[in-house]
């Protein structure tokens, strides 16, 4: 097994599979669906010999997880800023809804990819020809430049529905995955021995976003059993990293049932974890009841009517317990790089004080300030990028 950084590349007696993650930005429109007859229409190009000047190269093009949603930027690629900033999403195909820079200023792009790179961004484009524009982005991530002296090749600098040729070398490029020494580690080894260990700096966001809807079922089931309670911070974390909206209910329940009675440090950790990184999924996803959970619990009464009567081992009253859980919503909140959560941190923080709340607000002035800062930078380059900036 060798790990793309955003995509797998599984070798076979002869053929190869690159199992590639896709996302859409929140506005551009791509189901599962979609994305496969895409990526089956791109294998088909590259599998097929269409006579005199072509091979049958032996590469499958899969879906890696569900197609997810992002909100970084506006769906529309007018920079090599915002080209960047795409690229450091984790995802290996992202649709978005216009490009007009490709190395440079130019109007109507529908496909740009870095040569070589970890990853391409289209636009959607006729059904009939996506596949071929998938799989021309595709051989520039693998380092291959137009071919411009054949009309009908696949790296020919135009499209058309006879563009279908490549060369055995062109398909040894097709066959071979950018490798990286620090995700490979990561997904060499399952989502359950990754999120057994313990991580001195928090869990890498990076590595996390290389396992995916696949892996859910197996890190719900560990988060179900006691046994497995001292890695269930890692896990929220990680569920919240894959994104996969199927994960909100059930970690809405293990935060509210999680906050009862004495309060485990193990648990409270992994509660308060859960909370934050929720900002993870709505950063991947755009999940609008994720979000509206995190904006309402800025205010402290929130826990009351959600039936939270815990103490954190850290502190004395309920009541100190409930304001320390709405400061993770504030980090959670500064996570998700999302615009409408900048919008509720600015309103808590200009407001007039809450009745009962008044302390807290004062408290966490400084905190707010700083979680607008960091959502705006996530915002504008991604959570890879903003994690590679910070200093350890």
């Amino acid at each position: 097994l060798t790990l793309l950084v955003i995509g797998i590349l599984l070798v076979g007696c002869d053929g190869v599979t690159h199992n590639l993650s896709v996302q859409r930005y929140t506005t551009s429109s791509l189901t599962n669906a979609q994305a496969d007859s895409i990526l089956a229409s791109a294998s088909t190009v590259i599998k097929t010999n269409d006579g005199t000047g072509d091979v049958a190269c032996d590469v499958t093009f899969t879906r890696n997880g569900n197609v997810t949603a992002f909100t970084t930027g506006d769906g529309s690629i007018d920079s090599q800023a915002e080209f960047n900033t795409i690229l450091a999403l984790s995802g290996f195909v992202a649709v978005v809804n216009q490009i007009n820079w490709c190395g440079g200023l130019i109007p109507n792009v529908i496909g740009c990819a870095p040569v070589p790179g970890n990853s391409l961004v289209v636009v959607r484009f006729t059904s009939s020809q996506e596949g071929i524009l998938w799989a021309h982005e595709f051989g520039h991530t693998r380092g291959l430049g137009h071919r411009n002296g054949d009309p009908n090749a696949v790296m020919n600098g135009t499209i058309g529905p006879t563009r279908l040729r490549i060369t055995s070398d062109e398909c040894t490029a097709f066959r071979t995955a950018v490798t990286s020494s620090a995700t490979s580690a990561a997904r060499a080894m399952s989502a359950q021995d990754f999120v057994r260990q313990v991580f001195i700096h928090g869990v890498p966001y990076e590595e996390a976003s290389n396992y995916d809807a696949m892996d859910v079922p197996n890190l719900l089931e560990m988060l179900n059993d006691p046994e497995e309670m001292e890695h269930w911070a890692n896990i929220v974390v990680v569920l919240n990293i894959i994104g996969d909206e199927s994960v909100l209910d059930p970690l809405i329940a293990f935060i509210t049932d999680g906050l009862n009675g004495e309060l485990d440090h193990t648990r409270y950790v992994a509660t308060t974890s859960a909370i934050m990184s929720m900002g993870y999924l709505i950063n991947r996803t755009g999940d609008e009841r994720a979000l509206n959970f995190l904006i309402e619990s800025l205010n402290p009464r929130a826990w009351e009517d959600r039936n939270a009567t815990g103490v954190s081992p850290f502190l004395a009253s309920v009541a100190e317990t409930n304001q320390d859980l709405s400061k993770y919503a504030i980090l959670g909140l500064a996570l998700s790089g999302n615009p409408e959560a900048a919008t509720a941190l600015r309103t808590f923080l200009e407001a007039e004080p809450v009745a009962g709340a008044e302390d807290f607000q004062a408290q966490v002035q400084d905190v707010v300030t700083e979680a607008l800062d960091a959502n705006q930078s996530i915002e504008q380059i991604g959570l890879v990028e903003y994690y590679r900036t910070q200093e350890r």
